[in-house]
């Protein structure tokens, strides 16, 4: 295990398939290097080895980094910096010197639940104590495995997960991300590992997989039970998920193998709970020594182990009295007419309590015999035994399926655009 601040400093084992070799990256990231000439910088590349050329040599040239989640104009026009132009084919003599990773930092931007681009600044040392802790956790199991994911790199679960872990490891992983099941699935032995997200292990082809992976991860958003267990039958696996967000990295683990499964913390990260059941944290993970709450509300167990509770930040106000947003899908969810839903509330003049509804096959045909409006009314008439009048839904929207970002995350700006044409 190399730490991501000395990695360039020594000859060690590095394998991108398609192949790379150790000399190659030192070459391409010397390269890249001299081509930096401004100050704040850009970095968007597909490639998972020219997105690590590309930080390593921001990193070593000192410059302010950013890392948009995507290359949407509307995204990169909003970060201030130069787009980084990555240089491969390099060989360039140049001796790297020790990186401080408490004065080198990364500026992330993740979408935030609006859909608005936030910046959050994680120190290097920050994301190598996380990288030291996924090791200590998973690594003796992994050696050598090939990881290969369907997530972006842009993103910090998947820069962790599918780049810099493995390279600081020696562990290989494969350029390429994976957008489609059909394309992966060629490529999955027991020498491989998945880095995925409930947008991927939600949702799966007819797939024939004929290997199963040795270790899949999940993380990015909530999997449900049922996509655990599809999991498992699909891949012979069920995902490790992982508890985090930016901010705070990741926090806990565990696999779904049944109902309300506890987290476990990870050994560095501390717990505690308010009067209210909210989550606080510290860990190295974080930019300072206190705790640091989160909005999550849990309910401990044992063992330092926790089951989630909801979230604070989606309790809301409804005609003067508090609605819990996850108890309203909880009651939806368990309908015999509804396979998945989601509440939020919209602008309209009213700000009503309305719900973004997946149909079961039941509820589809009655979808067809009674139409939206009816079939709206006949669920708030099954809800009303378990929630008062406020908390229940009175716009309604029935989709195939509820939009998610690519890393599984439901946004409130997608959740809203389906009431704006009424």
């Amino acid at each position: 295990m190399i730490k991501l601040s000395n990695l360039l400093q020594q000859e060690r084992d590095f394998q991108v398939t398609p192949q790379k070799s150790f000399s190659d990256l030192k070459g391409d990231v010397a390269a890249t290097l001299r081509a930096i000439t401004a100050d704040r910088v850009v970095l968007f590349e597909k490639s998972g080895y020219r997105f690590l050329v590309g930080l390593l040599a921001a990193l070593h040239k000192g410059v302010h980094l950013s890392l948009p989640p995507n290359d949407a104009p509307k995204i990169l026009e909003k970060i201030e910096g130069a787009r980084l132009q990555v240089k491969t084919g390099g060989d360039i003599e140049t001796t790297f010197t020790p990186l401080n990773p408490h004065e080198r930092v990364i500026d992330f931007f993740t979408s935030g639940s609006t859909g608005e681009a936030k910046s959050i600044r994680k120190k290097l040392i920050q994301i190598e104590n996380e990288i030291e802790v996924l090791e200590a956790t998973w690594g003796e199991g992994l050696k050598d495995k090939l990881a290969l994911a369907t997530v972006s790199h842009q993103h910090i679960y998947g820069m962790l997960f599918k780049v810099l872990w493995p390279v600081c490891a020696g562990r290989p992983f494969y350029d390429e991300t994976f957008e489609y099941w059909e394309n992966l699935v060629g490529q999955l032995s027991e020498d491989t590992l998945v880095i995925s997200s409930p947008a991927h292990l939600s949702r799966y082809p007819d797939l024939d997989v004929k290997a199963a992976p040795s270790m899949v991860f999940s993380s990015g958003g909530p999997l449900s039970l049922d996509a655990a267990g599809q999991s498992r039958d699909i891949l012979g696996f069920t995902p490790m998920e992982v508890f985090g967000s930016t901010e705070t990295g990741g926090i806990a683990y565990r696999q779904q193998t049944g109902p309300e499964v506890p987290w476990q913390p990870f050994e560095a990260v501390e717990t505690r709970q308010d009067e209210m059941g909210v989550l606080s944290i510290r860990s190295p993970y974080l930019d300072q020594e206190g705790w640091y709450e989160t909005s999550d509300r849990v309910e401990f167990v044992k063992d330092r182990s926790f089951v989630m509770r909801g979230r604070v930040d989606r309790i809301v106000k409804v005609e003067g009295k508090r609605v819990s947003l996850p108890e309203v899908e909880a009651v939806l969810s368990g309908l015999d007419d509804v396979a998945e839903a989601c509440a939020l509330i919209t602008n309209d003049e009213r700000k009503s309590l309305s719900a973004v509804v997946v149909l079961s096959d039941q509820g589809q045909g009655k979808l067809s015999e009674i139409g939206e409006f009816r079939l709206g009314r006949d669920l708030r008439q099954q809800m009303n035994p378990y929630l008062e009048q406020a908390a229940l839904p009175r716009r309604w929207r029935f989709v195939s399926k509820i939009p998610v970002n690519s890393q599984g995350k439901r946004l409130l700006a997608d959740l809203l655009a389906l009431y704006e044409a009424s």
